[in-house]
């Protein structure tokens, strides 16, 4: 019998995964100033290896409570942490209440995410469901 030796190239294809979730922040809007609206709620994610945000930050997520999508005053996006496994998600015009947080929170992953480890692979919507 011969030997036979090749050599073979695997591609990684695991996706990142949401391993951890951190309420970082919540900034209440201040009645000093009208017509300014500065409530914003800051969220770590911590997930499963190294990743980027992409360039549509701004189509991440969409925030729930409640089980109802919040569709109008808030902006929701994503920038990198304060380590290569970590993405910070700023909901702008919402400071998150424990009322809120009560009823039930979640950040919902859009058709569009665009968070992804070096090898390319988007962490999957149906995989991002963040309840806080």
């Amino acid at each position: 019998m011969n030997d036979h030796v090749t050599t073979e190239y695997l591609l990684e294809n695991v996706v990142p995964v949401v391993t951890r979730v951190a309420l970082t922040s919540v900034t209440q809007d201040d009645p000093t100033t009208a017509g300014t609206n500065e409530a914003e709620t800051k969220v770590t994610l911590t997930f499963s290896e190294a990743v980027s945000v992409g360039v549509l930050d701004a189509n991440d997520f969409e925030l729930y409570i409640d089980g109802t999508k919040v569709t109008t005053g808030v902006t929701i996006t994503t920038a990198a942490g304060a380590t290569t496994d970590k993405v910070v998600v700023t909901i702008a015009g919402k400071a998150l209440s424990a009322s809120d947080l009560s009823k039930g929170v979640e950040l919902r992953a859009t058709s569009t995410i665009d968070i992804k480890n070096a090898a390319g692979n988007v962490t999957g919507t149906d995989k991002v469901v963040v309840s806080l």
